[in-house]
């Protein structure tokens, strides 16, 4: 088991890039937290988390975290939205820079912490430089050290449990449609025109409002196919509005101009 020598309570593993387990153990341990760094793979941090009775578990590497805590992963989408509340209601951000993928219901809890929620592209370079060229970069939201120290703070705080127990449990489904990247523009502007203007958003492809969620359509990275994500608080309807839409893609796919 992880023996926690810290004077706070709270046992930490880090995985993944050793630097970064470096920099965050200079911090962290002084104020009392006992880290240790884990050898293990991506995949196997739930189970090490659990065997050692660790309180968090981190794998930082390649800009992305993943994250165990309160017995639970943790998905990127839950600490960003988190993260994010916990610097509104800080009163550190009046504006914040948030991917454009996130559920609205994240959105709007961000936002009722009195932060203003503009949206960027969900890839994360270009999020990156939205928020920096909008004065609005918070190092938490890039950083995974300074990500790691947030949540560590908040963890101590207790203020992490209190966010991600407000965070509704959306259920996300996602398919693709093989297109030209010829056809990629004429699709996306032919979805746009056949739904309400009030309903969309055009920050990072074509994301539309529906009675119970949302969907969003976005070419792939290559622009070989239309990924088509879905979300809601029910896996079936994530399900079917993927469905429901990719058929919609197709039908238009199949309209070429003459």
């Amino acid at each position: 088991h992880l023996a926690k020598s810290g004077n706070n309570g709270i046992g930490i593993l880090i995985g993944g890039n050793p630097d970064i387990y470096d920099s965050v153990a200079r911090v962290l341990l002084p104020c009392g937290y006992t880290v240790r760094y884990y050898s293990g793979s991506r995949e196997k941090l739930y189970e090490a988390v659990t065997r050692e009775k660790a309180d968090m578990g981190f794998y930082a590497e390649g800009g992305k975290i993943e994250t165990v805590a309160l017995g639970r992963r943790i998905s990127q989408e839950q600490i960003t939205t988190a993260l994010a509340m916990a610097a509104a209601e800080e009163k550190r951000a009046a504006k914040v820079i948030m991917p454009s993928h996130l559920p609205g219901e994240y959105l709007r809890l961000i936002s009722d912490k009195g932060a203003e929620v503009s949206l960027a592209s969900s890839n994360r370079g270009r999020w990156a430089r939205a928020a920096l060229e909008s004065g609005e970069y918070l190092p938490e939201l890039f950083e995974p050290e300074a990500s790691i120290i947030r949540l560590a703070e908040m963890m101590l705080s207790g203020k992490l449990k209190k966010y991600l127990d407000r965070l509704p449990n959306i259920q996300q489904a996602e398919t693709t449609v093989k297109c030209s990247w010829k056809d990629v523009g004429r699709m996306l502007r032919t979805l746009v025109d056949a739904e309400r203007l009030e309903d969309i958003e055009l920050v990072d492809g074509v994301k539309v409002k529906v009675d119970k969620g949302w969907i969003l359509v976005k070419p792939n990275a290559a622009i070989t196919a239309c990924r088509v994500i879905a979300g809601s608080m029910d896996a079936e309807y994530s399900k079917e509005l993927t469905d429901i839409y990719s058929e919609k893609l197709r039908r238009i796919a199949q309209e070429k101009k003459e």
